[in-house]
């Protein structure tokens, strides 16, 4: 992975301070300072953040279809695992708005025909990689309530009357 994704192939709005140095191997971009206020990139950064926003969606989708495949299992993660998926996905949700302000900020440009078709693309998938992401932590939220930690602490009786022939 590449830019602002984490291991898990979400992006992360990563906090750094003002004047501090960039992770190595990092983009700055979709870096914000602890005052949380980002760093606008000129038309020249289009590529990357095309790509980030590409990559984010793409990674958000498969992020979806393992969290969906999941469900029947109601001992698939434990909750720190899904503490993580809801903290990165929120994170991501939040870089969302910081992208979306970035693109604003361009199309209020003077830009050529291929970026503004380019701008309004990225601005569609952005829509899209949000709605993605409100998905991934309402089927978090959903599979939190059945992690295994969770499903431990019940009463033997209790897990028989949610489960009385399995």
């Amino acid at each position: 992975m590449n830019g602002a994704l984490d291991a898990s192939g979400a992006l992360l709005a990563a906090k750094r301070a003002p004047g501090s140095p960039v992770p190595h191997g990092r983009s700055s971009v979709g870096y914000v300072s602890v005052r949380s206020e980002p760093t606008w990139k000129a038309i020249s950064a289009l590529a990357t953040i095309a790509t980030l926003i590409d990559q984010g969606l793409g990674d958000a989708r498969e992020h979806y279809a393992t969290l969906f495949a999941a469900q029947p299992d109601p001992y698939a993660f434990d909750a720190a695992t899904m503490a993580r998926v809801k903290r990165a996905n929120a994170d991501s949700l939040a870089l969302c708005d910081v992208y979306e302000q970035q693109l604003r900020r361009w199309r209020n440009q003077r830009l050529t025909d291929a970026q503004q078709h380019e701008v309004a693309r990225l601005d569609s998938t952005t829509r899209e990689l949000r709605l993605m992401l409100t998905e991934i932590l309402a089927l978090a939220d959903e599979l939190a309530s059945s992690s295994t930690e969770r499903q431990l602490s019940k009463a033997d009786a209790e897990l028989g009357l949610e489960h009385p022939f399995g």
